[in-house]
């Protein structure tokens, strides 16, 4: 492939990558703020991103075995629908007056239908590279990230001056944007037999989720790390307001502290060839599990708004390094026809941490206080990290 066809496919996902983090932020960042204007109390706000959670982890396993089974279905395909599924609920939190129950129905559904692509998105990309096609992920995803900052300064701003009840219609439009640059986005196997191209021994028929993960010991011990990072963010990301909050910050604050937390990942994100180059993905992926706890933990310590400030710039090691180091290792670790449940899979398993974070904050918050509730929500990242040194060992297997 010409050179600048390469360059068309990254400039495309990069449009993908900026659009889908920027309309995420407004459903995803804001979850506490948006819920709260709704009239939830912590404990519900925390039941409602874990059912959030339940949603994706169902729907993930779902769509992706379809992905992998039906290689023949562009996945842009799938994507689209997933969005247009996103859409609809959030069209229904916005324009049709729900009783409560359904109303965290739906945002649940929107928020999980919307984070479940994350993974169908990286799967897009590494597609190219699995048929030979050198696009890049690095840059594009930092497209993303500074996409999501700008939008988190923003939307902070505008939520102060308008109140939350922006939110839903900022996540629409931007929803429908991304959709239609994923439908640009070219089928990285036309012209191509996608059933059998890059199967190799042991990889000539299509395997069970089971079989995946019995084969695999080292996909199963990062997926158990996946789930530990989940519990630990969520806590540490879900109620940051309340932190600042605390702090006498407000929603203006919060984005400040957003658009620092996303704007230092893309100079990671932009050397992460170079990084690559240097150090192993399992060895990546490994030091950002520790730093996320420990930034949750400065959190818990924090005695002023300056002091979370500089703590959201400790994320060019955490999502700044993870973001395209768990993407690479896990599609190094499994067979071609795993790919897209593989990726799914990382995201599902953060899914489950994410219900497990969420309940634990949500009720740790009202019952012992946010101090504490932080220092356990980070002891559960430092875990995965530990975990990761003893345990993962180099597999057997060779893809």
């Amino acid at each position: 492939m010409e050179k600048k066809d390469t360059l068309r496919i990254e400039a495309n996902y990069a449009v993908v990558q900026g659009s889908y983090w920027m309309h995420y932020c407004a459903i995803g960042a804001f979850t506490a703020i948006y819920l709260t204007y709704r009239g939830l109390n912590n404990t519900q706000i925390g039941l409602t991103t874990s059912l959030s959670g339940i949603i994706g982890i169902i729907f993930q396993l779902l769509v992706s075995n379809y992905s992998d089974h039906h290689m023949n279905v562009p996945i842009k395909r799938i994507i689209t629908a997933v969005f247009i599924a996103a859409i609809t609920c959030g069209a229904l939190l916005n324009f049709v007056a729900l009783p409560v129950g359904l109303m965290i129905v739906a945002y649940a559904a929107a928020m999980s239908l919307d984070g479940s692509n994350n993974g169908f998105l990286n799967a897009q990309l590494v597609q190219f590279n699995n048929v030979g096609i050198p696009a890049r992920y690095g840059w594009p995803r930092g497209v993303g990230s500074i996409s999501y900052a700008l939008a988190a300064y923003f939307l902070g701003i505008i939520v102060e001056k308008y109140t939350a009840k922006m939110l839903i219609p900022i996540f629409l439009v931007g929803a429908v944007i991304c959709t239609v640059a994923v439908l640009f986005m070219p089928n990285p196997y036309k012209g191509l037999d996608p059933a059998k191209y890059g199967a190799g021994p042991g990889n000539d028929k299509d395997v069970s989720y089971i079989e995946m993960m019995k084969g695999n010991k080292l996909l199963v011990i990062y997926l158990i790390c996946a789930v530990l990072l989940g519990a630990g963010q969520s806590s540490g990301f879900t109620f940051m307001i309340r932190v600042i909050e605390s702090l006498g910050g407000g929603t203006a604050e919060y984005g400040i502290s957003e658009f620092v937390r996303a704007g230092v990942e893309l100079p990671m994100l932009i050397a992460s060839p170079l990084l690559l180059r240097k150090y192993s993905a399992k060895s990546l992926v490994t030091v950002s599990f520790i730093f996320n706890g420990i930034k949750v933990w400065m959190a818990a310590i924090a005695p002023n708004l300056g002091f979370i400030y500089a703590m959201s710039v400790m994320n060019m090691l955490c999502s700044g390094i993870y973001v395209f180091a768990s993407v690479m290792f896990v599609n190094s670790i499994v067979g071609p026809r795993e790919k897209v449940r593989a990726q799914a899979m990382v995201v599902l398993s953060q899914s489950i941490g994410s219900i497990l974070g969420n309940a634990y904050a949500g009720v740790m918050l009202d019952v012992v206080g946010l101090r504490p509730m932080l220092i356990g929500g980070g002891a559960f990242a430092v875990l995965a990290g530990v975990i990761m040194i003893l345990f993962a060992k180099d597999d057997a297997r060779n893809y």
